[in-house]
């Protein structure tokens, strides 16, 4: 296999963060497909670079905050799940340094005044990812070619890590079938839609089957709030479930190529959950 372009535009300045530079190069070498770096060597290295766990910044300069720090590591993570294809090899790598993060002794750190463990709680994740939760195709944007794939990249990424229950965000998920499938759409916007609604079924379908609840939510919730096309509960819940599984076999029939076939894989996956799990 070839390999991983990977890079981050804030080390092609001049005076690149140091520490920014030395997880980007863990990261680079761990990722490579022809790499024999074990996770758990990967993440070592990166938790070496920790604030607690070094004498400076590596240049002489005062030592960041614990807080500082995980927006930038964090975010070094997220702008490289975004460069790395969805069904490459590297993106199951990646999730699997992070859970070799989250298994090291913890450190303790304070962050937002709160006692958190690092890697244990991964802590700050969460936050950067909501930062990061950008989509190319809000208010009905037609995304770029790159774009659409860095969007893909990273529903994928989010969907793996919430399968693997190391965070929490279902939502993220809801909003991402809800765009897809609750709201009309056409053209590179409904291609990308579906590539990534359909990463959350793939990687993460088992989870969000058994998330699935009839419990009223608060309709001031829009975190949850339904699309245009969707008529029912505000909630992850079988009616909705269901409804998702319908429109990925109607878009299915009404689009041809690449988006139909990932449509048709995306309703079977759902199919084939509900049949392990006794529906």
């Amino acid at each position: 296999m070839t390999a991983l372009p990977l890079r981050l535009e804030s080390l092609e300045d001049d005076d690149p963060w140091i520490i920014e530079q030395k997880t980007f190069d863990i990261l680079n070498s761990y990722l490579q497909p022809c790499s024999t770096m074990s996770a758990l060597a990967a993440a070592q290295g990166i938790d070496a670079l920790t604030p607690a766990k070094r004498p400076d910044q590596g240049d002489g300069k005062e030592i960041e905050e614990a807080e500082s720090y995980l927006w930038e590591t964090w975010g070094t993570f997220i702008e490289i799940a975004k460069q790395i294809p969805c069904d490459h090899v590297s993106m199951d790598r990646l999730v699997e340094l992070v859970n070799s993060l989250s298994s090291l002794p913890p450190t303790i750190v304070t962050v937002w005044t709160a006692n958190l463990r690092l890697w244990t709680d991964l802590p700050l994740l969460g936050p950067s990812m909501r930062e990061a939760w950008l989509m190319p195709t809000y208010r009905n944007a037609q995304p770029t070619a790159e774009a659409a794939q860095q969007w893909i990249s990273l529903s994928s990424f989010a969907a793996r890590l919430l399968n693997h229950e190391m965070v929490s965000w279902t939502s993220f998920a809801v909003w991402q079938l809800r765009e897809a499938l609750e709201e009309p759409s056409t053209g590179p916007k409904l291609q990308c839609d579906i590539a990534a609604a359909a990463e959350w079924i793939v990687h993460s379908g088992v989870l969000l089957y058994s998330s699935r609840s009839n419990d009223e939510v608060d309709p001031k919730d829009r975190s949850v709030m339904a699309g245009s096309i969707y008529k029912g509960k505000w909630s992850l819940c079988p009616e909705r479930w269901e409804f998702w599984k319908l429109r990925f076999g109607e878009i299915s029939n009404e689009v041809g190529g690449d988006t139909k076939k990932t449509a048709v894989k995306a309703m079977h996956k759902m199919t084939a959950i509900e049949q392990e799990r006794g529906a």
